[in-house]
């Protein structure tokens, strides 16, 4: 055999800092001078441990309070350690929430400061992970303490992966995964906030993103309800991306078809049917090419099961996404419209229909097709107080909160209909009379009444009127919807609602006391103010209030009540003699 001479290498000595570098500038993680002072900035925490930080936390908040003293009697334990002990235990002596929470929002002040130090060293990157894992795991997911300590996590990512990312990946892949996988699969409730750790600890592009969620993946691959846990994470964090491309759409894409068939529970398939709503805002031909499977889901037999509702409300919210890239004349339109009125009846589930009619809201001017569906739902709620303010209330405190299912923390949030975006009272109004004039009924129901105020009501902060954009078409409403309004005025339930549609009609439109000189009005109060007893006192005191309140408005109103009232006692004295109209001329008289 041929003998091989090897030479002698002689290796020049390199620093800890320049090691970092050179593999900084191997992986292509930002490289060049930029690298190097990020490394050099934290190379003055060489040896330092995260113990003295935290300590320093827990002294900073609870120097002056009783339970302190606790935590130093035990000299074998670091502050923070008996501190979270404390926290974990749930014994008799614990420190208040509310203090807790302090600690690690102080520890969140220091995150650049341990961010250098774990960079330095995975153990101590171990045992900062550990600290507040052990928090995690032991605490409610409501609880302040959770919240902070879940926050003081996603703040040490940031620092981490601005000061070196490369090396807070691979401690994070080597130290801290497998824990937050854990947490991950065994609390649900907690999912959100696991995920949310996870992307603070990689850069904030597309190609991190992928490999995250790949790792992730390779933590879920023992059975069926592991690839449940990581469809439902994947349903959570495609809500967390600020970007996208081809690779990372189609992964999404991907196990969004998975997690809709009907292997998996209702939560899921509407999770993952959530998905779309992204993938539309990205590729709306992706999801167009999904609509024969999308109207397939509404015919399934489970579809009318109260535990489905989930699925047909994200059906809805993702049919709203696709019809705001569509024309009307788009071929694909009628597939979409297809399946809202599938789901958006009467006999729907009340969440299914409120969550459909706040996100179609925004659709109904452009698709007028769906005008009719969109009516009958709103004309179909329910009578309660609660239906009542997310029809007409103008309060940003009225929004109502409906909690995703899954236990993933996610919440709809529902803005009263006047508030919400996109929010078209003119299609609507236009629809309700169209459908008056063609069915003719002897009166309109309350909830006709409220729909109709519904599409008159603004924001009181808001000093343009509805009417303003369109006026000629807000005066065709209100002449095809007047006598309707006026004998409202009789109907107990119906009383306060007409007075209210009148009242925007006289002091917001430009119609203003003509409204009060409609000579159908004068009829209306004679069916009020009858000879004969049994009419309803509450709506004749109301009706009189609310012409006091116009004359009080002054000129042009207040000649117009005048008038109203002398043409009634002119030409009908009997029944005006005996009305509460008759104290408000004399009082008006005395006034002038």
């Amino acid at each position: 055999m041929a003998q091989i001479e090897v030479k002698e290498v002689n290796v020049k000595q390199i620093s800890g800092a320049s090691v970092a570098q050179l593999r900084a500038n191997k992986e292509g993680r930002g490289g060049g001078a930029s690298r190097a002072a990020d490394t050099g900035s934290r190379a003055g925490y060489s040896g330092a441990t995260v113990g003295p930080v935290l300590d320093e936390c827990v002294r900073t908040v609870l120097a002056s309070h009783p339970i302190m003293s606790e935590f130093e009697m035990d000299s074998s334990k670091s502050l923070i350690s008996a501190f979270v002990t404390n926290v974990t235990s749930r014994g008799q002596s614990v420190c208040p929430e509310a203090l807790a929470a302090a600690v690690f929002q102080e520890a969140s002040t220091q995150a650049g400061q341990l961010a250098a130090i774990c960079l330095n060293s995975d153990n101590e990157f171990w045992e900062l992970t550990m600290t507040c894992h052990s928090i995690l795991v032991n605490c409610d997911e409501g609880s302040p303490v959770f919240a902070s300590a879940t926050q003081a996590l996603v703040d040490l990512g940031k620092q981490m992966v601005v000061q070196d990312s490369a090396t807070t990946e691979e401690f994070f892949d080597n130290n801290a995964l497998q824990n937050l996988s854990d947490l991950i699969s065994s609390s649900p409730g907690k999912r959100h906030d696991a995920l949310r750790i996870l992307y603070a600890f990689c850069a904030q592009d597309v190609n991190s993103h992928v490999k995250a969620i790949k790792q992730l993946q390779s933590k879920f691959q023992n059975g069926e309800s592991e690839m449940e846990t990581f469809i439902h994470s994947l349903t959570i964090l495609i809500f967390m991306e600020r970007q996208m491309n081809e690779t990372l759409l189609d992964l999404y894409l991907y196990y969004c078809v998975i997690g809709t068939t009907d292997r998996y529970p209702p939560s899921l398939r509407a999770a993952s049917v959530a998905m779309l709503s992204v993938v539309v805002a990205n590729n709306v031909s992706l999801v167009l090419d999904m609509l024969p499977s999308l109207k397939a889901l509404t015919e399934e037999e489970y579809f009318q099961a109260e535990e489905s509702w989930e699925m047909h409300a994200q059906l809805l919210v993702v049919c709203s996404a696709i019809l705001r890239q569509l024309s009307p004349e788009s071929e694909h339109a009628f597939d979409v419209i297809f399946i809202v009125k599938a789901i958006l009846n009467p006999d729907a589930s009340l969440n299914v229909r409120k969550i459909g009619l706040s996100y179609l809201a925004k659709n109904v001017e452009t698709h007028r097709d769906l005008l009719p569906t969109y009516l009958s739902c709103l004309t179909n709620l329910p009578k309660d107080l609660s239906v009542k303010k997310f029809v007409l209330s103008t309060a940003h405190s009225d929004a109502e909160e409906i909690a995703v299912a899954g236990a993933s923390g996610g919440r709809y949030r529902l803005a009263p209909l006047p508030l919400s975006p996109g929010w078209s009272g003119l299609s609507v109004a236009q629809q309700l009379v169209e459908d008056v004039q063609e069915e003719q009924p002897d009166h309109l129901e309350v909830e006709q009444m409220q729909a109709l105020l519904a599409c008159l009501t603004t924001h009181p902060n808001n000093t343009d009127s509805v009417f303003e954009a369109n006026m000629p078409a807000w005066q065709e409403v209100f002449n095809q919807a007047r006598d309707y309004v006026f004998v409202a005025l009789c109907d107990a339930e119906c009383c306060d609602l007409a007075l209210c549609i009148l009242r925007e009609f006289v002091t917001r439109s430009a119609l203003q006391e003509k409204v009060l000189q409609e000579g159908n009005l004068l009829g209306s109060l004679r069916l009020l103010y009858p000879l004969e007893p049994g009419a309803d006192q509450g709506c004749q005191t109301k009706v009189a209030d609310f012409l006091e309140e116009m004359y009080a408005a002054g000129n042009p109103y207040s000649s117009a009540v005048v008038q109203l009232l002398e043409n009634f006692a002119l030409n009908h004295m009997d029944q005006f003699e005996k009305s509460p109209l008759r104290d408000l001329r004399e009082k008006i008289s005395q006034q002038s």
